[in-house]
Order: C-alpha cells, then sequence, then structure tokens
C-alpha cells in the first residue's frame, strides 16, 4: 500500500487537540475531562465524516462490481448459458427420475433409487450455485461449490455399488440428523421453521 493521502482538516483537528500551555499544567482528571469535552462537540462532525466515506466506499464497490460482472459476461458469456442450459437439463432430468420411481412398485431397489434422487436435487441446487457465483465474480465461493458437487458425485457411486444396504444407511442418517435440526430449532425458539399452513 501507498502512503496515506494527508486530509488538511484531519491535520487542523490533531493539531487543535494538542493540549495548550495552560492544559500542560492541570492534573490528569481535568485534562481528561477536557479532552472529553472536546470530543463530544467534534462527534456530529467526525460522524458525518464517517458517514460520507461509507457511502463513497460502498459507491465505489458497486461501481467496481458492476464492472466485473460486465467483464465476465464479455468473456465468459457462452460457458455462462450453457451452464444454464445444464441445470434446465438437470431440473427436467430430476422430474423424469420422479415420475419413473412412483410408476415403480416398491422392491428392495427402493432406498437406491431415493437415495440417488435425492443427491440429484442437491447436485443440480449445487450446480445453480456454482452458475450465480461464478456470474458474479465469486471464484472462491464457486470453487467450494465444486468441490461440495464432487462430493455429491463419490457419494453417488458409493451408493450404487454398496447397493440398498448402504442406501439404506443413508437415508437413516438423514432422517437423524434432519431430526436432530428440528429439535435443536425447537428448543431455541419455541416453534417449528415453517410456518402452519392453516393460519
Amino acid at each position: 500500500m501507498g502512503e496515506p493521502i494527508p486530509d488538511p482538516e484531519l491535520e487542523k483537528v490533531i493539531r487543535g487537540s494538542q493540549p495548550t500551555g495552560a492544559e500542560q499544567g492541570m492534573d490528569h482528571s481535568q485534562a481528561t475531562g477536557r479532552w472529553g469535552d472536546r470530543i463530544m462537540a467534534m462527534a456530529p462532525e467526525i460522524a458525518g465524516d464517517i458517514r460520507r466515506h461509507a457511502e463513497e466506499s460502498r459507491t465505489k464497490k458497486t461501481e467496481r462490481d458492476a464492472g466485473i460482472r460486465a467483464q465476465i459476461q464479455r468473456d465468459c458469456g457462452p460457458q455462462l448459458r450453457a451452464m444454464e442450459h445444464i441445470t434446465f437439463a438437470l431440473e427436467q432430468h430430476g422430474l423424469l427420475m420422479l415420475e419413473r420411481i412412483d410408476a415403480v412398485a416398491e422392491d428392495q431397489h427402493t432406498p437406491v433409487r431415493s437415495c440417488l434422487a435425492l443427491i440429484h436435487s442437491a447436485a443440480t441446487i449445487t450446480f445453480e450455485e456454482i452458475r450465480h457465483l461464478s456470474q458474479q465474480g465469486y471464484w472462491v465461493g464457486a470453487a467450494a461449490r465444486w468441490r461440495g458437487l464432487h462430493e455429491l458425485a463419490v457419494t453417488a457411486r458409493l451408493i450404487v455399488e454398496g447397493g440398498p444396504g448402504i442406501a439404506q444407511r443413508y437415508l437413516d442418517h438423514g432422517l437423524v440428523v434432519q431430526t436432530r435440526r428440528l429439535h435443536s430449532y425447537y428448543e431455541r425458539h419455541g416453534t417449528g421453521p415453517v410456518s402452519d399452513l392453516r393460519e
């Protein structure tokens, strides 16, 4: 970082805050009281400066973010549109999976089909998150979600190779985790996370 740009107004305030000859002869409590009075007198001006600088910083950030998004659209527009098409295809495939699951009678492979449908839904949402994060320029967040997508793929492969036994354990574990979360939420808030539909 470069050297800070001197602020004439700030320098004036700093020079004005130095103890005068009369104040140097005061005891600590008297000097502190005078200093506190000065701070209180300058508080509105200081608050105004902070607010002004915050607004300027926010405006610059908004302009910078808009520039980044425009640059991403210029450089990666086709790729982002392709990702949007992939998301649509994943959604349609998920609907077909659910329709076929409903059409098939329950058998020993039902846990596997249920697991894969759940994982497919999570993968679709995760891929859409990756697209949005990439579109906004949040590369680190997109990379993190991409790792999550890889974990879902590994889980799906494990369930396919492990068969109904592993699939049922996966479903049971998910049920226990969600039950614990609901119980914790209810203990903290005294109500469930979903409003009563009867209201």
